[in-house]
């Protein structure tokens, strides 16, 4: 129930598949914490690989990848170093190959895709505008695409996953060196927390970060929100204290409903947008032969009737860039 997720679904930006390739990574991930299968980690890379086609910044879930092995994997992962080396050059190559997959173009025209790449990175200001970086800036842009409710749940949720997780470093830590082993029971909150932080990274570190950037972390601070709810569910009830375990149904109930009250009015929105309506009233009042001119995006008018003028428009990222 993201009005953010829902706005961005209506529009053709790569932001969509990223979600959905991050997700699905973050699910294979925790499949390998859970069962230690190194299958489900090579099949993790490979999505990340089609993340990063997806978006480049999907790439940055390379690092958590890198250290789930070390941190959750069995005793043949940290047995030797050139041993785990070679398990993670494979990764990585598995990483590469869906990335080729879903960016054919880098492969069979790589001098070009490559060129075409550089100059593109050089004319971007992500890095060097006069905002603040994404760490101090992005939230406002999490609430508008949340909501104060969601927003609220999900941020308790953060900052119970960083407690479980600290709680769980200390107890591993505290066994014997060669017994070293992630708690069972906390282990998913570390390693939702490392996903999150990883694909959070170049977004923290950026000074450009519209709500769309910051959508394909709403799945994961939602299961955060679930595993938090769950554990403070079985505490009060094991606890004996049934009217607390009620009011706390009673208010995720209370950020389900409004939530998708917010989810609807975006969807009624669109529904009902008024560029529907002007593109019908166009296609009625210009005669067909007519020249037409636009900027952005055309009005759905019959092409082959009418003679469409593109004048390209360009848009500035920072108020500063306009000289």
């Amino acid at each position: 129930f993201s009005s953010g997720f829902v706005t961005i679904a209506h529009h053709a930006i790569v932001d969509v598949y990223l979600t959905f390739f991050v997700t699905l990574a973050a699910f294979l991930l925790l499949r390998f914490v859970a069962t230690l299968k190194d299958a489900w980690l090579y099949l993790a890379f490979f999505v990340i690989g089609l993340a990063a086609s997806s978006k480049y910044n999907g790439a940055s879930l390379l690092l958590a990848a890198t250290i789930f092995p070390i941190l959750f994997g069995g005793t043949h992962w940290r047995r030797g170093l050139l041993r785990l080396l070679g398990r993670l050059v494979l990764a990585y190559l598995l990483a590469l190959a869906g990335f080729l997959i879903g960016t054919p173009r880098a492969f069979l025209n790589a001098t070009t895709h490559l060129t075409e790449l550089a100059s593109a990175m050089a004319r971007q200001r992500v890095y060097a505008g006069p905002r603040p970086i994404g760490l101090i800036g992005q939230w406002d842009r999490l609430l508008d695409g949340l909501g104060p409710l969601l927003f609220l749940l999900f941020a308790l949720a953060f900052i119970w996953a960083i407690f479980q997780a600290a709680r769980t470093i200390i107890v591993a830590f505290r066994t014997p060196h060669s017994e070293f082993r992630i708690p069972y029971d906390g282990r998913f909150y570390l390693a939702l927390l490392l996903i999150l932080i990883a694909f959070e990274l170049p977004i923290a570190l950026s000074q450009f970060y519209p709500m769309r950037y910051m959508v394909p972390a709403y799945p994961l601070l939602a299961v955060l929100s679930a595993l938090m709810v769950d554990d403070l569910w079985r505490s009060l009830n094991e606890a004996g204290r049934r009217w607390g375990a009620a009011l706390l149904v009673l208010a995720v109930l209370a950020v389900i409903f409004f939530s998708g009250l917010r989810y609807a009015s975006v969807i009624l929105i669109y529904a009902n947008d008024s560029r529907v309506a002007a593109s019908n009233a166009l296609r009625e009042m210009i005669p067909p032969g007519s020249r037409t001119e636009h900027t952005l995006y055309p009005p759905h008018l019959p092409s082959q009737e009418r003679v469409v003028e593109h004048y390209p428009l360009k848009v500035f990222k920072f108020e500063e860039d306009i000289a």
